[in-house]
């Protein structure tokens, strides 16, 4: 019986295999070192190593260990890691990916336990940001499924992707890179606007509770400049929020532009996810004055418009829509939508604001 065509290729193919180190790490390093030099080209390594202060004979000493649980990382053909197992075998033994009933390894040579490329890149950047202990963590003892999946946009850890899980300041924290199967390993603190979120968690309010937070911000923020564009006061009757939102109109743009940043790559769960996110969108590159971008997601908000079913939904997308545009369109589709929110009694906390939002801003267009 033939091998399927992408196990041949997987064979024939250089790939980062995972490795356990019986005992003896440094002989293991001395052999794996011996095999790069014979084989410069087809044979490559990783076994990140530390040294620790322990009591040896009565006597303090640093010594060498293995960062990750003795696993040794080897990136060659399967032929030469079947080799090296074969030559070896009182040193190093395959890892193989874990299925089926109590999570039991299965071992066929398909199912050898592979570290794709671009993983193991971010785990070596990681591991080498670190002077001292890297406390890196078996995929058992880290709960991913409880944090936000985010990227790292600039600095040390730039592009490397994983799960946050300890929080600082305005979300910026830990990010834990997971390593196939193997381990967990957390980068050091990452300040917040190199934060970009992909996923928020399974199940967290999170999402809402960001959102929630920036549509109180971003709604002050955008009247603000338009009444600095449109040559106007301020009215009397303005609110405080309003008031200060007027006096430092750039304090509000850097927030717009931090959202851009951190939520530009956000993939919406949901359909009233979506709509919050063209939204948010929306009025941050007007207030940032991004005309052309606004322009193109405006085509893409009108096209996703017809699938809303909601009324609560629709009515936050139009009033806002309007808000951007000063189209008479999205004013007589704003009111249509605000007025069937009304009928419908929903949440009165978000009626008025609408209602609030839908007249300043006709006050502002000149539309009263």
């Amino acid at each position: 019986m033939s091998e399927p065509m992408e196990m041949m290729t997987a064979r024939n193919s250089r790939q980062w295999y995972v490795l356990k180190c019986r005992r003896q790490i440094l002989k293991a390093r001395d052999v794996l070192h011996e095999l790069r030099k014979s084989h410069a080209e087809d044979f490559e390594f990783f076994l990140p190593t530390r040294f620790v202060v322990e009591q040896v004979g009565g006597r303090r000493r640093r010594v060498e260990k293995a960062v990750a649980f003795n696993f040794a990382f080897v990136n060659c053909q399967y032929t030469m890691l079947r080799q090296l197992v074969d030559d070896y075998a009182h040193l190093f033994l395959m890892q193989y990916r874990r299925m089926g009933h109590n999570d039991t390894p299965c071992q066929t040579k398909d199912r050898l336990l592979v570290v794709p490329d671009a993983e193991m890149e971010m785990f070596m950047r990681t591991i080498g940001a670190y002077d001292g202990t890297v406390p890196a963590l078996l995929p058992e003892e880290a709960d991913l499924e409880k944090g936000d999946r985010v990227r790292i946009i600039g600095g040390q850890f730039d592009g490397i992707e994983g799960i946050l899980v300890t929080r600082q300041g305005k979300d910026g924290g830990r990010v834990l890179v997971k390593v196939s199967e193997v381990m967990c390993v957390p980068t050091l603190e990452i300040e917040p606007e190199y934060i970009e979120v992909l996923e928020f968690a399974p199940e967290s309010r999170h999402l809402y509770k960001k959102f929630d937070s920036y549509i109180q911000k971003i709604r002050h923020t955008l009247k603000a400049c338009l009444y600095h564009e449109m040559g106007l006061s301020l009215p009397p009757a303005a609110g405080e929020h309003l008031r200060a939102a007027f006096a430092n109109t750039g304090k509000g743009q850097t927030e717009a532009a931090m959202f851009l940043r951190r939520f530009g790559n956000f993939r919406p769960a949901t359909l009233n996810q979506r709509a919050r996110k063209l939204v948010f969108m929306l009025m941050s590159y007007k207030v940032l004055g991004q005309l052309k971008a606004m322009d193109e997601l405006m085509k893409e908000a009108e096209d996703f418009e017809p699938r809303l079913t909601a009324v609560t939904q629709l009515a936050f997308l139009r009033v806002y829509l309007y808000a951007v545009s000063g189209s008479r369109k999205h004013l007589t589709a704003a009111l249509t939508a605000v007025k069937a929110l009304e009928s419908a009694k929903k949440s009165d906390l978000l009626r008025e604001m609408l209602n609030e939002d839908l007249n300043d801003f006709r006050h502002i267009y000149g539309h009263s």
